[in-house]
């Protein structure tokens, strides 16, 4: 079935959010993430709580927590796109 041109156009809008969102998350974390299916699915269920700007509020609070950045126990940095866009 061929979808309408406002559904083409909104397809188009929401990728577009989505991509701003990987691209903010890798220019906080200096990550190297693409946009997949499946982090998309993600981003636009946050999207249903959160506006982009809230989203990217917690994209640079996760940044700063030292545990997050490694100086934690297990020397381990937690800065997976999934941590924040997983849930809720």
């Amino acid at each position: 079935q061929d979808k309408t041109k406002e559904e083409k156009v909104s397809a188009v809008a929401a990728s577009s959010v989505c991509q701003n969102l990987i691209d903010h998350y890798n220019l906080r974390t200096n990550g190297n993430w693409t946009l997949t299916d499946k982090r998309k699915k993600m981003i636009k269920a946050r999207l249903k709580q959160f506006n982009i700007d809230d989203l990217k509020r917690a994209i640079d609070g996760i940044v700063t927590i030292p545990h997050n950045q490694g100086i934690n126990q297990a020397n381990t940095v937690y800065l997976d796109f999934e941590l924040i866009f997983r849930n809720d």
